[in-house]
């Protein structure tokens, strides 16, 4: 048995991403009781100004950075794209860095594809250390590389474990919620 100072104590992070697009959405995230982390997308209509907002609530904030996935949906501007040559890659990152303030790690968006290529996740994670910041794995591929490669390059990290609303139905987020407690 186990006494409550000798446990650990359950923790749970909740990132709400895709904030920029739509300014009522991503202004209520901002301003939602509790220590939530909102990922931001770079160059969205109100990504900015909903970074500034959530800073000021208490909200840490997270770069979701568009990368290239399996079904080549278009990725808009600051995307990085399989492909790239590592210059170019790298200026993308600074750019969409510089367009969120108060960044203090990365997530991908989308990013099925270029997560299962390791030369372009060991250039994210080398920029990611250089900087300070963590990075999270949404794990949208199974053959995900980028957690594996960021742990090797001695990057703060965690991959996402549950999507709490693949499905939008009440009850499926109220599924994940409680099987994301439970893990936790």
């Amino acid at each position: 048995w186990f006494s409550a100072s000798t446990q650990a104590e359950a923790r749970l992070a909740i990132i709400i991403d895709d904030i920029g697009y739509n300014k009522a959405q991503s202004e209520r995230a901002a301003r939602l009781n509790g220590k939530f982390t909102l990922a931001v997308l770079p160059f969205t209509p109100h990504g900015f100004s909903s970074a500034q907002l959530a800073h000021s609530s208490g909200k840490e904030l997270m770069l979701h950075l568009p990368m290239s996935a399996i079904n080549n949906q278009s990725l808009g501007r600051g995307g990085l794209i399989s492909g790239m040559e590592k210059a170019a890659f790298l200026a993308v990152i600074s750019q969409d860095l510089a367009s969120i303030p108060h960044i203090k790690g990365v997530n991908n968006h989308m990013g099925s594809r270029l997560t299962q290529e390791a030369e372009p996740m060991q250039w994210l994670m080398s920029e990611l250390r250089m900087r300070g910041l963590y990075f999270v794995d949404s794990r949208t591929s199974a053959q995900t590389k980028a957690f594996d490669i960021a742990k090797s390059q001695q990057v703060a990290s965690l991959k996402r474990d549950v999507f709490l609303d693949d499905s939008s139905e009440p009850s499926a987020i109220k599924h994940e919620l409680t099987r994301a407690i439970a893990l936790a």
